[in-house]
């Protein structure tokens, strides 16, 4: 199992991505999330995210967004997804 920490550097860019499309942060509901590491994630570091929206679509009176973020260690390349 992974830590819950993994959530952490995508954050920010899937509510940028939320608000690009317009949606509602209150009535965001998350269904589901994977990671994929290459590798272990050194202790210390600096991270980069980046984010692109891959999907809508049409949920009735909701509409579902798929958010694809490819996460990086910037000094070791080592990625996560």
């Amino acid at each position: 199992m992974l830590p819950t920490f993994a959530v952490v550097p995508t954050f920010p860019i899937v509510v940028a991505l939320n608000q690009r499309l317009m949606g509602d942060p209150l009535g965001a509901l998350h269904l589901r999330q994977r990671v994929t590491l290459e590798r272990a994630i050194p202790p210390s570091g600096r991270l980069v995210t980046r984010g692109v929206i891959t999907g809508v679509y049409d949920a009735g009176t909701m509409a579902i967004s798929v958010v694809t973020t490819d996460t990086w260690d910037s000094e070791t390349a080592t990625s996560c997804r």
